[in-house]
């Protein structure tokens, strides 16, 4: 057993003034813990606690806290008897500034090895946490594998795509090789992390005010989140669960940005981009090998994206002022994208049926565009470039293809298809225009 401390807390006393009220709090047990306190400034607090049962795997487990200003707030707690068994855990907390907090704790319950948590602070009012632990159990509501049942055609089922099942998390019972890191620049900003994943990484950076960031890992495998947030007010919160290989990524640069990424199954990928103030991004990701993406550029757009089954891609991409997506699809081996240019346009996809392709492309002002689709092996596509257009596009049955392109202002067009290899062009220039496909 070897254990190792070194506390150096600042203590100033003037004539007018008593600088520090610091308190340090060091409690070790078991092999190989190490901690080292560094306090400057006044009403600094901190506690380092690493406990382990000795005859438990608990070995080799570092805890450093440095901060230097005032009403500092630093607490490290790694393992908890007595159900800790850990390996080589290892958390810092730097904190520089005025009413700092920051929070690690490693292992609630038994079985989380080669952890790392770092947060660094600079700047006033500051709240961090980071969470590693193995009890974290997501209780997901299904499991997709990503296989296709091939069921298709007229109300195509559930999209012919996915076996929703009970989620059975990838089968481990406890959190290794993960890693935590915060890191905040700023006044009031505030992150958590919460990780019990096999193999996680987690991620918060945060430079500006008011910007709030959680991420929440389950127990499977693989797990990656990344969360950056430049600017002010801005949220960001992502959630993963399932079985394993998920990665989020959500960048925000500007402010009162608000973006949402919760992942549920196998091998899932999500990522929001937002430049701008005021813009709003939802992704809800459930199956295996999908894909989603939100990039948003200028002010006041919203994109929401549900998306269920295999094999799938969802993009939505909005450049300007005041546009909406929404995207609900279902199925398996899918495509659908929605392209936004300009300001107030509107897109809404509806989708459940697998292996169809689905684009919308707006340019422009208040154009409209909506697709209802079920079946199979279809293709879709509406253009609209000027204002005020409306493309409507309701399709029922599989292998069937309708285009519609439109360029002006105030022209409408409706496709209805239902049954099968049916085919339908729409072209229109000018302004006023009507046209209606019935098959």
């Amino acid at each position: 057993m070897r254990t190792k401390m070194i506390l150096l807390i600042g203590l100033i006393v003037c004539p007018s003034m008593v600088m520090a009220q610091n308190k340090a709090i060091t409690h070790q047990e078991g092999d190989y813990n190490r901690s080292q306190v560094e306090q400057s400034g006044q009403d600094n607090h901190s506690k380092v606690s690493q406990v382990s049962n000795a005859t438990s795997a608990a070995e080799s487990n570092v805890a450093v806290v440095r901060q230097n200003g005032s009403a500092n707030n630093g607490l490290i707690q790694q393992g908890n008897l007595p159900d800790m068994a850990g390996h080589t855990l290892r958390a810092v907390v730097e904190q520089s500034g005025a009413e700092s907090k920051a929070v690690i704790k490693q292992a609630t319950l038994q079985s989380i090895s080669n952890s790392t948590a770092r947060i660094v602070q600079s700047g006033t009012l500051n709240k961090a946490v980071i969470e590693q632990s193995s009890s974290v159990d997501d209780h997901d509501e299904g499991h997709d594998d990503g296989h296709d049942d091939d069921h298709e055609g007229g109300q195509g089922g559930k999209g012919g795509s996915s076996h929703e099942e009970d989620d059975h998390d990838g089968g481990h019972e406890g959190a290794s090789y993960n890693t935590a890191f915060i890191s905040q620049y700023g006044i009031e900003n505030s992150a958590k992390i919460q990780t019990g994943s096999y193999g996680g990484t987690a991620d918060i950076s945060q430079d500006g005010n008011s910007n709030r960031a959680t991420i929440s890992q389950g127990k499977g495998q693989d797990y990656m989140a990344h969360i950056s947030q430049n600017g002010h007010d801005n949220t960001a919160a992502a959630s993963q669960g399932g079985s394993s290989g998920h990665l989020v990524h959500i960048r925000q640069a500007g402010d009162n940005n608000w973006s949402e990424v919760a992942q549920r199954g196998n091998q899932l990928t999500a990522s929001v981009e937002q430049d701008g103030m005021g813009n709003t991004a939802l992704i809800d990701q459930k199956g295996a090998f999908s894909t989603a993406s939100v990039g948003q550029s200028g002010d006041g757009n919203k994109a929401v994206i549900y998306s269920k089954g295999g094999h799938s891609t969802v993009t939505a991409l909005q450049t300007g002022n005041d546009n909406v997506t929404r995207v609900d699809r279902k199925g398996g081996h899918s495509a659908v994208n929605v392209r936004q240019i300009g300001d107030a346009n509107k897109g809404v996809v509806e989708s459940n049926g697998g292996h169809s392709s689905i684009s919308l492309d707006q340019a422009g002002q208040a154009n409209i565009a909506r697709v209802e689709h079920s079946g199979g092996h279809d293709f879709i596509v509406i253009k609209q470039d000027g204002q005020d257009n409306q493309a409507v596009n309701e399709m029922k049955g599989s292998n069937l293809s309708s285009t519609i392109n439109q360029y002006g202002t105030m022209n409408k067009a409706l496709v209805q298809q239902q049954g099968s290899n049916d085919v339908s062009f729409v072209v229109q220039h000018g302004n006023h225009n009507v046209s209606l496909v019935k098959q």
